[in-house]
Formats: structure tokens, sequence, C-alpha cells
């Protein structure tokens, strides 16, 4: 029996975790004028450092790197790894800016390279995480595996699992697109503040980084494994989210309206120039008429040209 309910909390997230970069991604290049080889590049960060992360994972699985002691603190090891982890991933966007060279220059494409990184982990997210996993339940057919040779208790157990996973609350579909709608926001402010680190040659802002993202992570996948409600992990998630949103929306403001100020400046100084020429142009213009009007005079008023007239009268 399909809970519906279920069915529909887990398809929104889909449409959350596809459709939310894919608008973004459009609204992102015509707002600021971004090119999509930018979010391409947010892109290929994004699978860099997941073959790097999954590399490093394998080296430790297999004692090749030591992990943190056991007898450590379990905040201290998943803070260790989520340290790793962040300057892995931080500093392979920032190497994607460096790739970019003057087109890293616009704010515009802090936000491309975001919504590239952030948007291929949400859909990644989406297929591997949601789509994959749940197709047997909606794909399975009893009958035909047993036409296929399966015996009568795995698909007696199959379909156990099956009726578990329609049993659950009709909430737990919005989870993982709500996660992913938060990290989503994330990846957007952290290139924010890797651009902001390279542009203004300031590392404090790198360091902001490493910082801000490590206590995300640290606090998502402690507060899992503390064993409390899932309404306390999506309570904090939500004031990540809050502060995402609100500190994206001050960058944003913040560079718009410094935009807009050195167009100003910009359209001042032309016009300053302009009436700086109008003026020149006007001051030879009256200087040439008052050189003509005194050579006039002059020739009215000469003499010389006088006493030749009556010279000539009285020969005559």
């Amino acid at each position: 029996m399909i809970n519906w309910a279920l069915f529909g909390s887990y398809l929104l997230s889909i449409i959350l975790m596809i459709g939310i970069p894919i608008v973004l991604g459009f609204l992102v290049a015509r707002a600021f004028k971004a090119s999509w080889w930018i979010m391409l590049v947010g892109v290929g960060t994004f699978v860099i450092f997941q073959l790097a992360w999954t590399g490093l994972q394998a080296l430790f699985t297999n004692g090749t790197l030591p992990m943190p002691p056991t007898s450590w603190p379990t905040v201290v090891q998943l803070g260790l790894l989520s340290l790793l982890a962040v300057v892995l991933e931080n500093g392979i966007r920032w190497g994607g800016f460096v790739l970019l060279r003057k087109n890293a220059e616009p704010f515009g494409s802090s936000l491309a390279l975001g919504v590239g990184h952030g948007g291929a982990e949400s859909i990644a997210y989406c297929i591997l995480g949601i789509i994959i996993p749940l197709s047997p339940v909606f794909l399975y057919n009893a009958a035909k595996e047993l036409a296929n040779g399966a015996t009568t208790s795995a698909v007696q157990q199959m379909l156990g699992q099956i009726s578990q996973f329609w049993a659950q609350p009709f909430y737990v579909g919005i989870i993982p697109g709500f996660q992913q709608v938060v990290s989503f926001s994330l990846q957007i402010l952290l290139s924010i503040l890797v651009w902001k680190s390279l542009v203004n040659r300031n590392f404090l802002w790198f360091l902001l980084v490493i910082v801000y993202h490590t206590a995300f992570y640290l606090m998502s996948t402690y507060l899992g494994q503390l064993g409390l409600p899932s309404y306390v992990s999506i309570g904090v998630l939500f004031l990540f989210f809050v502060m995402n949103v609100y500190l994206i929306y001050r960058f944003v403001a913040d560079e718009t309206e410094s935009e807009e100020d050195e167009d100003e400046e910009g359209e001042q100084e032309g016009d300053e120039d302009n009436d700086e020429v109008d003026e020149e142009g006007e001051d030879s213009g009256d200087d040439e008429d008052d050189e003509a009007g005194i050579a006039g005079d002059e020739d009215e008023e000469d003499p010389a040209g006088d006493e030749s007239a009556a010279e000539r009268d009285s020969e005559s």
C-alpha cells in the first residue's frame, strides 16, 4: 500500500534538489551576466573534491593514513576530519577562481561558481541518495522475481522492507530536500567568501571560510550521532540556513551598491570632462572673435591709410 503523502514529500525533495540549482543558475546568469563557463568550473571543483575526498577516505580505511585515536572524544575526531574536508574542498574552490583569472573579478562570478558547485552537489545527492536507492521500492515486482527464480523467503523479506518504508511518517521525505537546500545556500556563501579573499587579497576571509564551514560540518554530523530527536538537527540546520541567506543578501546588496556608485562616479567624471572640453572650445572661440574684432578696429582707425588717400587727392 503506497503512502501517497510520503511519496509526495520525496517528490517535493527531488523537485527542490534539482529545480532550485537550475532556476537559480538562469537567474544568476541573467541578472549578473555571469558566464555558464564559470558555473561549469564550479561543477568541476565539486567533482574534483569528491574524487579527492573518496581517495582520502580509502587511504584512511586501508590504514595508509592514520585515523584519529579512538580514545579521543568523538567531537575531536569529527572536528579533525571535518577540518580536513573543509580545507580540501575550499582549497579546490580557490583553485577554480585562480583558473578563471580575469573572469573571476566581477562579483557575479562568485555566485556563478557557488551555484555550479552547490548545484552539482545537490543534483548528485538527489540521484545517488534518493532516486537510485528508492527505485526498487517503486519498481519491485514480486511475481517477476519469483518467475526469475528468487526464493519465496527473499521475496517476502523484500516486501516486508517495502512495507516498513511506506510506514514512515510523511515528513521524512522532505528532510533530505531541506538538508540539501541548506547545503546549497552554504556553498554559495562560501564561494562569495573565497572570492572576497582573492579580490581583496585578505587571508582573513579564507580563514572565516574554514571556521564557518567546519562548524557547519561538525554540528550537522555530531548532532546526528547523539541520538537526539530529528527536530533538533532540523532546527540547527534552519539557523544555518537563515544565516546563510541573510549574509548572501547583504553581500549582494553591498556589491550592487558599490558597483552603482562606481558607475555614477564614472558618469560624473565623463560629464566633467565634457564640460571642460566645451568651456575650452567656448574660450578659444571668444579669443578668436576678440582678435578678429581688434584687427578690424585697427584697419578702420589706421592713420597711414587716411594720409595716403589725402596725398592722392592733392596730387590729382
